[in-house]
């Protein structure tokens, strides 16, 4: 039950957009869906590895690890998620041209629609990976079947009025959904994963890089040729120096903290963990705050 669930919410809006539009507008909503579905990458990664390796931590009957774990991957998964949506809301208006080509530009606007749930969609990921690895299913069915139904009702609601942008909204509150009810089943099967989710500090590291983020695009205006294409040179800038405005924004928050990304980042392979490392232990100011 919960792969049908899981697949109604991909197949819905495309199944009833071919019913009910036209094929154009099938094609532009395909192309934003695929470009939203970016936002999963990382999620995706971990819900393959979660599965697994939580099974072990629930027949030991460690709760709180599984809380704990739960929770800063909620944190981690979700800052970074929200940085990419941010990105490809900013960038929309080019990576749409760029990457589906220039007839798809109307595309852009249901991509937008869609960022917001297929965000939501993203966290719940992991959440569900940890309540699979128990093996109890009755909630994580529960929660994805609730979603799958505003799902359907909405499309059933909005997409004959509104077709490709109806099925956008309808979808993107369905996957957002998946968010909510994910959490409530987690803590129905026994872990709470916004323990140490810092939902407050992300908001407002979300509220203060969110305007500079969506201006970079208007401010770079140039192109360059690459390999004989024509790129806008805000997919080369705004990237890179978007993620330093968020993870500055974060840290002055305290959605993110210097201490634990450096303990973290040691654990990695030389160069990086070894000056990871010495920054943690060596650097006075840390070295007595990260112990």
């Amino acid at each position: 039950m919960l792969i049908l669930f899981l697949t109604s919410l991909y197949q819905i809006d495309l199944l009833m957009l071919n019913i009910l539009t036209f094929p154009e507008q099938v094609g532009y909503y395909k192309g934003a869906l695929e470009l939203a579905e970016f936002l999963w990458f990382i999620p995706l990664a971990l819900q393959t590895v979660f599965v697994h390796s939580t099974s072990e931590l629930w027949a030991q009957g460690r709760i709180d690890k599984i809380s704990t774990l739960s929770a800063r991957t909620t944190r981690y998964a979700l800052l970074i998620t929200v940085v990419m949506a941010l990105g490809l809301a900013a960038l929309a208006t080019d990576v749409v041209p760029v990457y589906l080509g220039a007839d798809f530009r109307p595309a852009v606007t249901p991509l937008l629609l869609l960022l917001p749930g297929a965000l939501g969609f993203a966290i719940a990921r992991p959440i569900l990976a940890i309540s699979q690895g128990k093996g109890t299913f009755t909630f994580p069915i529960l929660a994805t079947g609730t979603a799958a139904a505003i799902n359907l009702g909405l499309n059933v609601l909005l997409i004959p009025r509104y077709g490709m942008h109806g099925a956008a909204i309808a979808t993107s509150i369905g996957y957002g959904s998946m968010f909510i009810f994910h959490v409530w089943s987690a803590r129905k099967v026994g872990f709470n994963p916004l323990s140490d989710a810092r939902l407050g500090s992300i908001v407002v590291t979300t509220l203060l890089a969110g305007p500079p983020i969506l201006a970079l695009p208007h401010l770079i205006t140039h192109s360059i040729i690459m390999a004989g294409f024509t790129l806008p040179l805000s997919l080369i800038v705004v990237p890179p120096l978007g993620l330093v405005i968020y993870l500055s924004c974060a840290f002055v928050t305290g959605a993110l903290g210097v201490c634990e990304v450096l303990r973290t980042l040691s654990e990695f392979p030389a160069p990086l963990g070894s000056i990871a490392h010495q920054l943690r232990c060596q650097t006075p100011l840390l070295s007595s705050k990260c112990k």
